[in-house]
Formats: structure tokens, sequence, C-alpha cells
């Protein structure tokens, strides 16, 4: 028998030997990176399998699919665990990567007036795209605040910032010693006190446009600057009291089957995969956020918790969509 269905080993052994090498190699190198980057392919061959299997009777081996199946629900069987029913949110935050480039600006505030969550973290934004967005947004986001280059960072046409609907009480513009500057704000919503961040963590993008035999130590570095984002992080929100609501809404560039995504959620909790499973209604432009592919987060400490996570179809002129989450406070 094992002999003669010797190939029904080999999808189950291949991606058992992926867990395996993205459960034992630490830290990430550039060529397990790549192979940890496009994970999410490898569950795709799952249900033909199993069709294949079940109409031809091969009852054995369609056992071995437990394999991959169990590996697939240990990284994503949060999306379709149940969860309570909705109930109206004590707090809205957006996260959303503009684009530097570009110019549908009417759009973007569009997106965030049609949506209209207390708080908002946006990437790439100019010094020009924020005088603009102020001026659309000004009615009803009242407060807000655009980051300042840092050292050996970008320029002032791709920074993150923050919009809110209540008084900044103190920000911050974070250095973390690595391309990109953070912003933190205090505010309070509702009485509560609340720590709101807006980050946008090192990309792979320049990795990936080195010479073909460079880019897997260019890939190692990617993920030594983001590791390093991310260590910052911590020192940033340590000093915090545990039960104080602080929400990181990030462009984060790491996708969960990652080792930045494993060490961020050492700490943080991701608020699409706390939600749950959460009802689709697709009738008001947004879906839920279970896209395996998704590198944008709402991600969570403290006395706050998810009461759903969506993705806004109208990307307003980006290459990114918005990422919209209901939260709810925890007593």
């Amino acid at each position: 028998m094992i002999q003669r269905n010797w190939q029904a080993f080999v999808y189950p052994g291949l991606v058992l030997a992926w867990w395996l090498l993205h459960g034992i190699v630490r830290p990430e190198n550039g060529w397990v990176y790549i192979l940890n980057r496009v994970a999410h392919l490898y569950f795709v061959p799952l249900l033909p399998l199993l069709v294949w299997y079940v109409v031809r009777k091969q009852w054995a081996n369609g056992l071995l699919l437990v394999v991959p199946l169990g590996i697939a629900l240990s990284f994503y069987g949060d999306y379709l665990r149940p969860t309570a029913p909705l109930t109206p949110p004590d707090v809205t935050v957006m996260t959303y990567n503009i684009l530097y480039s570009n110019k549908r600006l009417d759009d973007v505030a569009a997106v965030i007036l049609t949506h209209d969550p207390d708080l908002v973290a946006l990437q790439e934004v100019g010094s020009d795209a924020m005088t603009k967005l102020r001026l659309l947004l000004g009615d009803v986001y009242a407060h807000s605040v655009l980051g300042t280059p840092i050292s050996n960072g970008v320029g002032a046409q791709s920074l993150t910032a923050v919009f809110s609907k209540t008084p900044i009480d103190h920000h911050e513009n974070l250095d973390p010693g690595v391309r990109r500057p953070m912003i933190l704000i205090e505010t309070e919503i509702a009485g509560r006190p609340v720590v709101f961040l807006s980050a946008h963590l090192y990309p792979a993008w320049w990795a990936w446009h080195e010479p073909l035999l460079q880019i897997p130590a260019a890939l190692t570095d990617f993920v030594e600057k983001q590791q390093i984002e991310v260590a910052f992080l911590e020192t940033v929100v340590a000093g915090y009291p545990a039960v104080t609501p602080i929400i990181l809404a990030c462009d984060c560039n790491t996708k969960e089957t990652t080792q930045t995504y494993r060490l961020l959620t050492e700490t943080w909790v991701n608020s699409a995969r706390a939600a749950g499973w959460v009802r689709d209604v697709r009738g008001d432009g947004k879906w839920v956020d279970r896209d395996m592919r998704h590198i944008d987060y709402i991600m969570l400490r403290g006395a706050v918790a998810p009461i759903a996570t969506y993705r806004i179809q109208d990307n307003g002129g980006s290459d990114h969509l918005a990422v919209l989450a209901q939260l709810r406070w925890e007593q």
C-alpha cells in the first residue's frame, strides 16, 4: 500500500517539512522568509486533493491530508471560530496606506468619511497630502499630527499620520532607527484613555529589486530591520499600565506565516483573527478581513477587544485597502 501510493505522501510531507522549518529556523533568513511568505499557497491543493480521493474512494490517501489540514488550522483556524453576535462598538479605528504618489485625495477622504472611524492611522503621507487631507477632513477630524523625517529614513513625502475626532492630549514622533517614523498619540474616547500608534514597518520592496543572487541576503537584512522595529515598539508601550487600551494601526509588511508576525503577536492581538467568524454583509462597501495575504493590521493590547475587522473595498486610488476595526472596551 505504501509503495503503491507513495505519491500521496508527497504533498503532506512537503507541508510538514515547511512547518518544521518554520518552527526551527530562527532567526528567519532570506531563504526561509521566501518559503514563509508564500506559505498560504501551500494549502490550496487541500480541497482538490480531498475531492479526488473521495471520488476515487482512496480513503487511506485522504487520511494523510489530516497533516496539512491540521497545519492550516493552526495558522488560520481562529478565523473560523464562532463568535458572539455583533454589538455596537465603543470605538472604531482605521489603518490606511494611501500610497505616496496617490493624487486622488478626495477619494481617500471619502473612504474615511464614509466609514467614520474615531481614529485614523495613515501611511505614506507627504506634507502636501497632509495639508489637503486636513482641509478635506477637518470638519470631522479636527485633530491630526504628521510624522517628521528620522535619521536614515525616508523623506517628507512618505510619513505616518494620525487623524482623531477627539483632542490629542499627547503625541510623539518615534524613531525606531529604521526607515520610517511611528506616531503615538494619547487621547480619550468616551471617558476612556487610549494610546494609538500609526506605524509602517520596513518593506521587502528594495530587497526584491536587488540583483537575483543578492536577494536572499537582502531579505535577511529586511527581516532583521523589521524585528528591530517590533522590539522598539515593545520599549515604547512597556511603560503603560497593562489595562491601558493600546491600538497599533499598521502597514506591517508581514504575512501571518512569517517570523516577524509571530514575534509581533507574542504581545499583540490581531483584531481580525481574534474576532473569529463574523458574518459577511457585503452591501456596505466593506468585507470581513479574512485575506490570508494581508499585511495591514489593527493590533491590540490592554483592555480592548475586537468585535469585527473589515477591509474597505474602495481603495481610493491606493495600492492598499483600508482596514477598519470595530472594538469594545473590556472591564
